[in-house]
């Protein structure tokens, strides 16, 4: 898989491997396995924190989660996400995300 070639080379700068990482993540979670993904989000909020897209990377941790059936864990990642989302984030955005808790 080219995503997780890219996210394991050392030579691949920063920036490209965090897209590959995300790339990584989503294509797990379409091919429905749902621990690959949580590895893949969890690795890149680990090494990127401060990411702008740090908010959408929780949320789609806490819907791996779910898919899991780890509750707790899930609801974690939205409070989290919720936590991440910028001031200026669309109120509907914000709303999803409080939603999503109860998942």
């Amino acid at each position: 898989m080219a995503f997780s070639q890219l996210a394991a080379d050392d030579a691949t700068g920063e920036k490209v491997r965090q897209q590959a990482l995300r790339g990584l993540a989503r294509a797990y979670e379409t091919v429905g396995d749902f621990e690959g993904a949580r590895s893949a989000y969890e690795q890149l909020l680990t090494e990127d924190p401060h990411a702008s897209d740090i908010a959408t990377n929780w949320a789609r941790l806490g819907a791996v989660e779910a898919e899991l059936g780890r509750w707790a864990r899930s609801a974690q990642s939205f409070e989290s996400a919720y936590q991440g989302l910028d001031e200026d984030e669309l109120v509907s955005y914000r709303i999803e995300i409080l939603t999503r808790e109860a998942y």
